[in-house]
């Protein structure tokens, strides 16, 4: 497995301290394989994972996941921290960086009557999935807001997107799909990342045509379920962006993303999560806010 090298940053002024001073460290799971945990500076193989044929065992000591052993769990669970929303961003239609909620959508009923979710597969405007984004949208956000300077705070944050914490919650209980993670250590924040493993790179190239319109299905409910703006009271109006939606091709470059503040136990959380819509009309807060 390769080693990890520094997640990549949007400005040049991070580009070179990162590399420069980033201690880096990477995991991976394997699906059907052993995994290893690997530091850059030695690349040195740290623990084994168990492969999908070893079993969860537990005693006293603890958790036994093949031969990676976890302390026995405490009687009180940790607690994690109602999220609150810091500000938002986005992509446009050609995947461009937008900062506030300009790319937001406000939920609509589908027509349940419309015929195929099929229909507009030969002009689905589909995002480069071999593109690699990692926490760029993020970092950019924190930029833009004039994020403070995390190396001057008591308690550092884990800057990461909210799938990543959702792996990490199921490791113990997915057996089936493998993950690679990346983190990056700087100025005392921890920055993790989730880089596609070779067997998740593969199983993108080699999709079927079917597996591929079985893909556009979801994307396809998601523009029937949605409307640019909220839900108006006239009729016209309102029968308009029904229209539109339907009109519209499909475009999976747009995105919408939620930047909010959380923890777990003592450790801060500062994390992005994509929204594909809401209901009704919300106000978003622009700057980054320090608690």
């Amino acid at each position: 497995m390769k080693v990890c090298v520094p997640v990549s940053c949007p400005s040049q002024t991070l580009i070179r301290p990162v590399i420069s001073q980033a201690t880096d460290f990477r995991m991976s799971v394997n699906q059907g394989d052993r995994g290893n945990y690997h530091d850059s500076s030695s690349a040195k193989r740290r623990r084994d994972l168990p492969t999908a044929q070893e079993g969860i065992q537990t005693d006293t000591s603890g958790i036994h996941f093949g031969k990676l052993r976890f302390p026995p769990a405490s009687s009180r669970p940790p607690v994690y921290s109602r999220p609150k929303e810091l500000g938002t961003f986005g992509y446009g239609s050609d995947r461009e960086f937008v900062m506030g909620s300009q790319e937001l959508k406000y939920y609509y009923p589908a027509d349940l009557n419309h015929p195929s979710l099929s229909e507009g597969f030969d002009t689905f405007i589909e995002r480069d999935s071999t593109k690699v984004e990692n926490l760029n949208g993020l970092l950019n956000y924190f930029i833009q807001a004039d994020h403070p300077q995390f190396e001057r705070l008591d308690n550092p944050p884990i800057v990461l997107y909210r799938g990543v914490l959702t792996k990490i919650f199921c490791l113990l209980y997915n057996r089936r799909d493998g993950f690679s993670l990346s983190a990056t250590r700087f100025n005392k924040v921890l920055f993790l990342n989730e880089t596609k493993t070779e067997a998740k790179k593969a199983q993108e190239t080699n999709q079927s045509e079917r597996q591929k319109l079985m893909c556009y299905w979801g994307y396809k409910f998601e523009s029937l379920s949605t409307l640019s703006k909220p839900c108006p009271s006239d009729k016209q109006e309102l029968e308009e962006l029904i229209q539109e939606r339907l009109r519209s091709p499909v475009n999976n470059h747009n995105e919408h993303c939620s930047v909010f503040k959380s923890s777990l136990d003592n450790f801060r959380l500062l994390m992005g999560a994509e929204v594909d819509c809401i209901e009704g009309i919300v106000q978003v807060t622009s700057m980054l806010t320090v608690v």
